[in-house]
């Protein structure tokens, strides 16, 4: 099984005292002590592809066929995807087949070829995507109320339009729901640098730590104990998990997500980071436009031939946003630590991705102010 393969490669999974406090899963640990730049997990092909995209859409057209020409023209041409690139399209595409596979292997038991990673994958998931209408609330103004409205609106079209009326016996809504937030979790995929689409074994159970100490307010002398890197490398079709220092066995290894806010980080992954250094919030400019606001002040466009509003009109574009929130940075703050008292984590979260939008949206007016 998994456990056997990863306690080989110098590590081994078990309950983690970082994913307890962050909803993160397992964690991953040294089970001996491991050197910087050593190669402490290897995942090759022959145990990445059977959770592939690339092995579902195979099987997906094989046993699936009119599905799949229906999956397609759905990516096509649903008004949803107005405005969407073709490698948002590609993606849908390759989610959705993603997903469906994996539900049968999960449905297979013991069967299933993937059987040693699929018996080891989280079944609850804590994201926005299934919260009641009070939580949804406390985001306040946050930009992820509207993409969550708009994650709902796109996963009900493609199950009513393309999986139920060739899968309805056999996947309900609820579960294609489930599996849609699964894949957004845990898989890997970056078309710019020819990473295969896939949830790899073991590197999907490595918790979330940035490269740098999150708010630390001294210069960071390294990286964070434990902190790794990771890789594909293309010639051997190998995933590589490397520390970046010494480790000592029993300590646990951890790689980054990616220098997302808050905001992402909840929505993808269903946890949020204190003090988070890359918070940022988007403003909306136009249908596929908008204005990227960053906690260290910093303004950036976004979007096809994006520009930035002429100067005068942005103080009171930031300004009129940041009066949207309910409530001030000062009063999260209160709020935050009540919550956390009360150990209820879904307000925990709401609270710290709506408090990094203010602190992001604050600096950036600061930073205009000061010019």
């Amino acid at each position: 099984g998994l456990g056997v393969f990863a306690a080989l490669d110098g590590v081994e999974l078990r309950a983690s005292g970082t994913a307890q406090r962050t909803r993160q899963g397992l964690g991953v640990f040294a089970a001996r002590k491991l050197k910087a730049g050593e190669a402490a997990v290897r995942i090759a092909a022959p145990l990445w592809r059977p959770l592939s995209a690339d092995a579902a859409w195979a099987h997906l057209n094989e046993a699936h066929g009119p599905l799949c020409e229906d999956l397609l023209e759905f990516a096509r041409a649903s008004p949803e995807l107005v405005g969407a690139g073709s490698q948002a399209r590609t993606m849908l595409v390759g989610s959705v087949s993603f997903l469906l596979f994996l539900l049968e292997e999960m449905a297979k038991n013991e069967a299933s070829d993937a059987w040693y990673h699929i018996d080891m994958i989280p079944t609850s998931l804590q994201v926005p995507l299934f919260w009641d209408n009070d939580r949804i609330a406390e985001l306040q103004a946050s930009p992820l109320v509207v993409k969550i409205t708009r994650q709902r609106q796109l996963i009900s079209s493609v199950y009513s339009e393309v999986v139920s009326p060739h899968l309805g016996d056999h996947v309900s809504g609820s579960n294609f729901a489930w599996a849609w937030s699964l894949v957004l979790s845990r898989a890997i995929a970056n078309v710019h640098h020819n990473l295969p689409f896939c949830i790899p074994p073991l590197i999907d159970m490595f918790n979330h730590r940035f490269p740098e100490n999150a708010g630390s307010t001294t210069i960071a002398t390294g990286p964070p104990r434990g902190f790794c890197d990771h890789w594909y490398d293309q010639e051997s079709a190998t995933f590589i998990v490397s520390p970046q220092n010494d480790v000592d066995e029993g300590e646990e290894l951890f790689i980054s997500y990616g220098p997302l806010p808050n905001a992402a980080l909840l929505r993808k992954y269903g946890f949020c980071v204190g003090d988070n250094p890359h918070e940022s919030v988007r403003i909306p400019l136009g249908p596929v436009t908008s204005l990227r606001c960053k906690l260290n002040g910093q303004l950036e466009a976004v979007g096809e031939r994006a520009a930035l509003p002429p100067r005068g009109e942005l103080l009171p574009l930031l300004e009129q946003a940041l009066e949207r929130y309910a409530t001030s940075a000062e009063e999260d703050e209160v709020a935050l630590a009540e919550a956390d008292d009360a150990s209820d984590e879904d307000l925990q979260n709401a609270i710290h991705v709506r408090l990094g939008e203010k602190r992001a949206l604050r600096a950036c007016i600061a930073e205009l102010g000061s010019k």
